[in-house]
């Protein structure tokens, strides 16, 4: 038989009741006593309390903390499509997002709130806001400059103006540039000092207070002879310039001198074009900058050196005549 209201059946007996399975069902146990409830705290974890009873909830404004209904319980999301657009799954709660990376497929997170992107900016890297949805760009003209599309992707080109003037198009060389511009900060350090606004493609063509690295996109590097060798070498390297162009483009490996590029000194540069003259012993590289310069022409200057040590002052002020090799 049942207990009378209020009792709650334990070990058989009727009685006080100590937790809601003792009670009948939909009822809570307060203070001992089977009753309705009257707020979800009262109900098992997961239920609601409606019109008096524990049960299911039927949809996510029945939950209560940020909570998501999911499979007719009250419980922390694990995914935003599990919460109530615009909201999204933070932390285990629903709630205003804080980043485009916890919306849905396609939508950006602008004010805290997911829905359609104005500008790629919104997006995830590597997107495109098109036609108000965060995806694949499909064209050049969706990126960002300097990025552009490729593979489905708004990726660096490698220079940082956004323009290759070697190892062209980037689907055939999608690891090493050719990138024009000048830079004054004398020698081929790896730190970049304009936060890479240089390249002869950008407002700041002649590199006034950057670094050689500054002409390579962010993330890219200024190669070594090993790795121009482990991108096919030279072949390539001026494919984006205008037949007849004088050019030379320096990687960051130097020498000991006589033409050797075995990277234990700081004696000439190396690199890849048509400008300087090809080394006489066993660098494997088509150019070098020959003793004090001599074998490339303004704007590429050597001022100070003493004959060893051109890969600690080269500067080239001015756009022209090439610039640098960078890899990724």
């Amino acid at each position: 038989a049942e207990c009378l209201p209020g009792r709650g059946c334990v070990a058989g007996a009727c009685g006080s009741c100590v937790g809601n399975a003792s009670c009948a069902s939909g009822q809570a146990c307060v203070g001992g006593a089977c009753q309705a409830c009257t707020s979800a705290t009262q109900c098992d974890p997961g239920q609601i309390c409606t019109a008096g009873r524990c049960g299911p909830c039927a949809g996510n404004a029945e939950c209560s903390g940020g909570k998501a209904c999911v499979g007719g319980a009250c419980v922390a999301c694990t995914s935003t499509p599990q919460c109530t657009a615009p909201l999204a799954c933070v932390s285990g709660a629903c709630g205003p997002c804080t980043s485009t990376a916890q919306c849905a497929s396609g939508k950006a997170c602008v004010s805290g709130v997911c829905g359609p992107c104005a500008a790629n900016a919104q997006c995830a890297a590597g997107q495109a806001c098109v036609s108000g949805a965060c995806g694949p760009c499909t064209s050049p003209s969706q990126c960002t400059a300097p990025l552009t599309c490729f593979n489905a992707a708004c990726v660096p080109t490698g220079c940082a103006d956004g323009t290759r003037e070697g190892f062209a198009p980037q689907a055939s060389y999608p690891t090493i540039a050719s990138c024009s511009g000048g830079w004054t900060v004398a020698g081929l350090p790896t730190a970049s000092a304009c936060a890479h606004l240089s390249g002869n493609s950008s407002a700041n063509p002649t590199g006034t207070g950057c670094a050689a690295v500054d002409l390579c996109s962010a993330g890219w590097r200024l190669c070594t002879v090993t790795e121009v060798l482990a991108r096919g070498g030279c072949s390539g390297a001026v494919a984006g310039l205008p037949p007849a162009t004088s050019a030379f483009f320096a990687q960051a490996t130097s020498g000991s001198g006589s033409g050797l590029c075995d990277g234990t000194g700081t004696n000439d540069i190396f690199g890849c074009g048509t400008l300087g003259t090809p080394p006489a012993n066993s660098c494997p590289l088509a150019v070098f900058s020959g003793n004090l310069g001599a074998s490339l022409t303004a704007p590429w200057t050597f001022i100070g050196s003493n004959g060893f040590d051109e890969a600690l002052v080269v500067t080239k002020p001015g756009a022209d005549g090439g610039g640098v090799l960078c890899c990724q």
